[in-house]
């Protein structure tokens, strides 16, 4: 390889790191749309970022596979064909607009893979995109505060700027839900889940540990809330069962975060005082009325399970990828974003048994390297809460078209194998 094309060979991953790193902080602004709602569908900034990533690392040519990217690509490869299979007989155009997004956000989480296998810098990659995407999410709370002040925070005031969703969602008339660009409080509260979990492993990011809890708990959302805290005590255990004499230690640790926590939700609590209880009325009511949103839950899984039991050739091949839609139109009338509110539940309907066996081993197999050698390879304790994180968020939600959940899952499949030997191709 002479000078020249060395030079541009450097130049292309220069470019291709700049792009992966644009990529990493642009998967929180979920409601931000670059077409001005004037198109088909959203240009979010994390899809044109999609974009920019594969085109350069198509460019690229060079770079390395170990074997366990192989075996993510074989799973991924398995899925997308199984799924666009399961498009057939196509029910709705839709179908194919979101399994060509799903390709995408797949695609992008096996390049991801491969540039955090090859990057020099991880902590440093982690802890800058970790820092900006924080520093994004309070610029863009403090807007939501500023027009929940304001009074107009009912949902249906029209928003100020038609590329951008600003008005927080409430709870009633006094609780602001912050998302900061996420697409919802759920979403939020699951990705600084997992920026909790990331301060275990870098170090950096310890010091804002607090800060990443707290705004998981001012979502005020129970799947996100229940995920983080079940977690955190499962780390706990795990590593109190490696070494028993961090017990004394972490009574410590935990007293002052509970103390914390104690003392914000005090401020909380004291400042709509005045109508605590009309407060709590209101979100009990949302939560438990016929068309509260645990009923709703409940009569998704009855409509789903109801589906499958009346055709096994559903159940084991499913009735189509993203026809969820579809089928929940009697709850959801013609919202083209209805679903069962249950990654599993949602996968098994659509795809059946055998597309949800090839999704979970996503997971399982991590899972399984991590417990055969928890004690060999390192953060494998939070590796374990992570994976334990996600399993409770996928209970009541629904997140695998989503580009952030693939990247988090990338990681995960990084941190638990990064150590196998390189084979280049």
């Amino acid at each position: 390889m002479n000078d020249l094309e060395l030079s541009s060979n450097v130049y292309k991953f220069s470019i291709l790191d700049s792009c992966f790193f644009i990529f990493l902080t642009s998967v929180q602004f979920f409601r931000v749309d670059l077409f001005f709602g004037k198109a088909g569908f959203i240009l979010s900034p994390a899809l044109l970022a999609s974009f920019a990533l594969i085109y350069f690392f198509v460019l690229s040519r060079s770079f390395t596979l170990t074997k366990y990217i192989k075996v993510y690509f074989i799973l991924v490869v398995i899925l997308l064909l199984y799924s666009t299979i399961r498009v057939m007989p196509l029910k709705d155009a839709l179908q194919l607009k979101r399994l060509v997004l799903f390709s995408i956000t797949t695609i992008s989480s096996f390049i991801g893979l491969i540039m955090l296998d090859r990057s020099k810098r991880i902590e440093s990659l982690i802890f800058n995109t970790v820092r900006l995407s924080t520093i994004f999410y309070v610029f863009l709370s403090l807007i939501q505060i500023y027009f929940f002040v304001r009074g107009q925070h009912y949902g249906y005031t029209a928003e100020p700027f038609s590329f951008i969703e600003l008005y927080p969602r409430t709870i009633g008339p006094f609780l602001p839900r912050l998302t900061g660009g996420f697409i919802d409080p759920n979403v939020c509260g699951y990705y600084f889940t997992f920026f909790c979990f990331l301060s275990f492993i870098n170090e950096k990011l310890r010091s804002y540990r607090l800060l990443f809890m707290l705004i998981v708990v001012f979502t005020l959302s129970r799947s996100a809330i229940a995920a983080l805290f079940a977690a955190y005590f499962l780390l706990i255990g795990l590593n109190i069962i490696d070494d028993f004499h961090l017990l004394t230690r972490v009574r410590k640790k935990t007293l002052k975060l509970l103390a914390a926590l104690v003392l914000c939700v005090s401020v909380l609590v004291y400042s709509v005082s005045g109508k605590l209880f009309s407060f709590i009325g209101t979100a009990l009511n949302a939560r438990l009325s016929d068309k509260g949103s645990t009923n709703i839950h409940v009569n998704l899984y009855d409509l789903a399970f109801n589906e499958l039991s009346n055709n096994m050739m559903a159940l084991i091949f499913g009735k189509g990828f993203s026809t969820s839609f579809i089928y929940t139109r009697d709850i959801f009338g013609d919202n083209k974003y209805g679903n069962f509110h249950s990654e599993y539940v949602t996968f098994l309907f659509e795809t059946g048994i055998i597309g949800s066996i090839i999704y979970a081993l996503f997971f399982l197999v991590p899972l399984f390297q991590l417990i055969r050698n928890r004690k060999e390879i390192k953060y494998a304790n939070v590796l374990i809460a992570i994976l334990f994180s996600i399993f409770l968020q996928n209970i009541f939600y629904q997140q695998y078209m989503f580009f952030y959940y693939w990247i988090i899952i990338a990681y995960l499949w990084y941190q638990t194998f990064s150590s196998r030997l390189k084979v280049s191709i």
